[in-house]
């Protein structure tokens, strides 16, 4: 597991509460299990812990989720410590 916290912004570079949601790829087929969830706090905050697995990440905005980032690997050589530092990687 890792811990990530951060803060999301809009495009504005405003704090922004919002939705991030994480889908564990299946570990044998190309399959996906169930999103998890995340809701910032009101100030946009977010402070998660993720198992190890490959996860495509999504950011809600104007009530739809867009895909940021796709087979995005997290074990223990991981070393980001926010969702920014995973999709820039």
């Amino acid at each position: 597991m890792i811990s990530l916290s951060g803060t999301i912004t809009d495009p504005l570079n405003q704090p922004i509460q919002t939705t991030i949601r994480l889908i564990l790829k299946g570990v044998n087929n190309p399959y996906y299990n169930q999103p998890t969830d995340y809701v910032t706090n009101s100030d946009g905050t977010y402070n998660i812990t993720v198992n190890y697995g490959t996860y495509d990440i999504y950011i809600k905005s104007d009530r739809k989720f867009y895909l940021i980032a796709t087979a995005v690997k997290i074990d223990v050589s991981t070393v980001a410590t926010s969702i920014n530092d995973l999709v820039q990687k």
